[in-house]
């Protein structure tokens, strides 16, 4: 293969890569963190937990704000082996803490692992209006 072939094939996977970096967003798990998590306010309750069946992600389904949402228990400490049907999830704005509530008493506190994902950070809703 001469120069100019390899020029010409290689040409489209490196315009290819070069747009793929522009959609791929990288940060830092501590920014992730501070500016993503930290700001959020959220108070819920637990319809479904389950695994994913693509990854094996461990998922919670949670009514907040009248909305079925699909939340990603892996992203905190032992949330996911704690939480039932049922239960009461409370996150308040600036805290790191999610609270986890059975029967109006607080039963957990689980701290948000910044380890636990790595560098490739997306959003963890994936929201669904309920009728």
């Amino acid at each position: 293969m001469t120069k100019k072939e390899i020029l010409i094939l290689s040409t489209p996977v490196l315009i290819l890569i070069l747009v793929m970096m522009l959609f791929i967003r990288v940060t830092n798990p501590k920014d992730y963190f501070e500016n993503y998590i930290i700001p959020q306010e959220y108070s819920a309750i637990v319809l479904d937990k389950y695994r994913d069946k693509n990854h094996n992600y461990k998922r919670l389904t949670i009514l907040h704000n009248n909305k079925e949402v699909t939340f990603s228990a892996s992203d905190w400490t032992n949330l996911f082996e704690q939480a039932n049907v049922g239960d009461s999830i409370v996150k308040l704005k600036g805290n790191h803490k999610l609270l986890l509530y059975r029967n109006n008493t607080l039963i957990y506190q689980s701290s948000y692992d910044t380890d636990q994902r790595g560098v490739l950070f997306r959003n963890r809703f994936k929201r669904r209006e309920i009728n």
